[in-house]
């Protein structure tokens, strides 16, 4: 079900916020750049193969197999 599902997503993006989250106070548009840019490596890659890399415009990982486009 869509609940079954939802837990485990909500978890895992928990997790990935707890480890890597970066707090610019005073700063509100820098914050949501930070996070966003955050939120963009977070979507395209997870570390999971070291094969794999990050490149530009989030285009690679292991979302695409490692091709670097």
């Amino acid at each position: 079900s869509f609940d079954d599902l939802l837990a485990p997503h909500v978890a895992g993006w928990s997790e990935r916020w707890n480890k890597a989250d970066v707090e610019i106070n005073g700063d509100d548009e820098a914050q949501q750049g930070i996070r966003f840019n955050l939120f963009q490596l977070f979507s395209t890659y997870y570390g999971n193969d070291s094969r794999l890399n990050i490149s530009p415009k989030g285009f690679t990982g292991e979302k695409y197999g490692g091709a670097t486009y």
